[in-house]
């Protein structure tokens, strides 16, 4: 059965969540640097910034399909 572009988007969210408290746990526990934490801060929104245009075209197609109302 196909995800919805929603699901996936909410999915994705969640897992890069799930990172970003990782590495603030081995920053808390002094297992990384700062300048590290920043680094995978970085990382994680551009990929969250492209989870959601995943998700705007995803939607976009859908709905030009007809498989999602407007």
């Amino acid at each position: 059965m196909p995800t919805s572009p929603l699901n996936d988007l909410q999915k994705s969210l969640t897992r890069l969540d799930y990172t970003r408290d990782r590495m603030e746990n081995l920053y808390q526990a002094d297992r990384i640097a700062l300048r590290d934490l920043h680094s995978v801060y970085e990382a994680l929104f551009i990929r969250a910034v492209t989870s959601f245009e995943t998700f705007l075209q995803d939607q976009f197609v859908a709905i030009m399909r007809g498989k999602a109302p407007y």
